[in-house]
């Protein structure tokens, strides 16, 4: 993919704005974002991961975002062969299956309730064409978290 780091630069930028019809964000790509979530659910249900079983319809889409997120990351890194990336990868992956892990814990039952939430939100957002414009107070108070 090295070859490929000045195309993928610019449709980082283009990324960025869910309106352009490039972003994986947006409405035009919906359809390559459901592929992916598809193949991901396919691997989660295929695998032996433990987790508890209220996250495992969140999955394929915190997988997609943590895709997106080291894409960014790889984007930008401007170490030799993109080491730091390679690192980052390892360290995310390592450190959420060990969440995921956790959360099968009936102790981590009050931290999953603010996690379902955080992910009901930002699936919300996406149904909601991010249209809502909520105030952190009005989050607070949506999430139960005060």
């Amino acid at each position: 993919l090295s070859e490929n780091r000045g195309f993928m630069n610019i449709l980082a930028r283009s990324a960025a704005n869910p309106e352009d019809p490039l972003s994986p964000f947006g409405p035009q790509t919906k359809h390559i974002r459901d592929d992916a979530m598809l193949l991901m659910s396919q691997m989660i249900d295929g695998s032996d991961l433990k987790a508890s079983e209220k996250f495992k319809p969140y999955l394929s889409g915190i997988l997609w975002l943590h895709m997106m997120g080291m894409i960014f990351f790889w984007i930008h890194d401007k170490s030799k062969n993109q080491i730091l990336t390679n690192k980052v990868i390892d360290f995310s992956v390592s450190l959420l299956s060990q969440l995921l892990w956790l959360s099968s814990l009936p102790l981590t039952d009050p931290i999953n309730k603010i996690a379902l939430r955080l992910f009901d939100l930002v699936l919300e957002s996406q149904v909601l064409g991010n249209q809502a414009s909520l105030t952190s107070e009005e989050v607070l108070v949506q999430g139960n978290l005060q």
